[in-house]
């Protein structure tokens, strides 16, 4: 039966976003939380392939803080240089008994996406960072062709240290945190996110807004 759910909801996942919307009470359901166990499961594949990543998202925050502070539906994870090592990454997965759903747009911050799950529900996101839209809000020159890759002159502010089960493990520093959890509407985990890191987010990076030109970004 839950093979079954899970086939169901892989086809769920290949709808439109507008469509997928009133079956999101029966993905709550069927998506298993992702403990620590499973992230250093995940982590555990991804340097025994060579891959370099950071974790992200929820479980992110709580590698920053080193403790964890709610339930995690997915994983987060970027993947340096996304089109060389996104692949390498999901091979990587696949040995562990993920299968891959899609590739699709992310966020303003991570617009590359690959989604993968396993039969027990657990669910796995590699992403790939928008260089050059960061550059662009941090107002440091890009040096890096396309943004495929950190700039040098960013790595120390994108990227840090955080522990798991006393394990360390690479993470996305507080404050690149706090700035890809803006511009867009947050919901309650994003919220709690940002809350864990003990910043009021009403007011946080409020000198940016969002437009429909080519960066879509303006800072005064």
């Amino acid at each position: 039966m839950r093979r079954a759910a899970h086939w169901a909801l892989r086809v769920v996942d290949d709808l439109p976003s507008w469509a997928q919307a009133p079956f999101d009470p029966i993905r709550k359901q069927l998506l298993r939380d992702s403990g620590p166990a499973q992230l250093l499961t995940v982590v555990d594949a991804l340097e025994a392939a060579g891959v370099p990543y950071w974790v992200a998202g929820g479980w992110g925050v709580d590698v920053l803080l080193g403790r964890q502070t709610r339930m995690h539906r997915d994983l987060d994870i970027v993947v340096d240089r996304f089109d060389t090592n996104e692949p390498r990454a999901r091979r990587a997965l696949e040995t562990i008994g993920y299968r891959h759903i899609k590739f699709d747009r992310g966020g303003i911050w991570m617009p590359l996406r690959s989604t993968l799950d396993d039969e027990s529900g657990h669910k796995v996101e590699l992403m790939g960072i928008d260089w050059s839209r960061l550059t662009g809000a941090w107002g440091t020159p890009a040096r890096s062709e396309g943004g495929a890759s950190e700039p040098a002159s960013l790595a120390a502010e994108v990227f840090a240290e955080g522990t798991v089960d006393g394990r360390r493990l690479p993470c996305l520093s507080a404050q690149a945190q706090l700035l890809f959890h803006t511009g867009f509407q947050l919901e309650p985990a994003g919220r709690h996110n940002v809350e864990q890191l003990g910043v009021d987010f009403t007011t946080a990076r409020s000198d940016f807004t969002f437009d429909d030109g080519p960066d879509g970004l303006q800072s005064p």
